[in-house]
């Protein structure tokens, strides 16, 4: 048991590493990986699972391609939240090749970002595996965020998400953490949220 604990405890991000954290070119990386797929091979991919979405996707690639973030809208139902895990899951930018966040009204910033657990960093230090919860927002460092349902973030969660989408960092209680990462986001009409 507890070589299991420490073979889990080993894979968890310590403060002090995430700190070092280098810069991720994520345009470069989106180019790479649909040059190596080919556009047409992902467009065949896709429409076996996901019929007549080609245009929806092209678009999300091309937005993706140029370091953009790309939101798409559309009515409950139609498929939006499946053609973002399709096309992260197509790119594979990293393993896992996303992170999703199912947003909700009630969500809050910390949850976005992490937090560190003061009851551990102060008995085990703050670089002790447990002594920092990383959030989504962190763990997207190198891959595709899906952030479903964005529409339903209230404004403290929509203020830490634009920091990191504009700043390319996450500022957890005086600490500065590198996220670089592009977002997929889902969103409903305001008649469907």
């Amino acid at each position: 048991m507890q070589s299991s604990v420490k073979g889990m405890l080993g894979s968890l991000p310590t403060l002090s590493s995430l700190l070092k954290r280098d810069a991720v070119n994520m345009e470069a990386k989106v180019v790479k990986a649909i040059r190596e797929r080919g556009v047409s091979n992902i467009l065949k991919a896709l429409e076996s699972s996901l019929k007549g979405l080609g245009e929806a996707t092209i678009d999300v690639l091309s937005g993706l391609s140029v370091g953009r973030h790309v939101m798409i809208m559309g009515p409950v139902g139609v498929g939006k939240t499946t053609l973002a895990e399709e096309i992260a899951n197509i790119l594979a930018l990293d393993d896992p090749p996303y992170i999703e966040v199912a947003c909700h009204s009630h969500m809050t910033a910390t949850e976005l970002t992490g937090d560190i657990d003061i009851a551990v960093a102060l008995q085990a230090g703050l670089d002790h595996p447990l002594a920092y919860i990383p959030g989504p927002l962190v763990l997207s460092h190198g891959r595709l965020l899906i952030m479903d349902e964005i529409n339903r973030l209230n404004p403290y969660s929509q203020a830490s998400l634009l920091q990191a989408l504009q700043e390319h960092y996450v500022f957890i209680r005086g600490f500065r953490i590198r996220s670089d990462f592009l977002m997929i986001a889902t969103s409903n009409p305001a008649e469907y949220s």
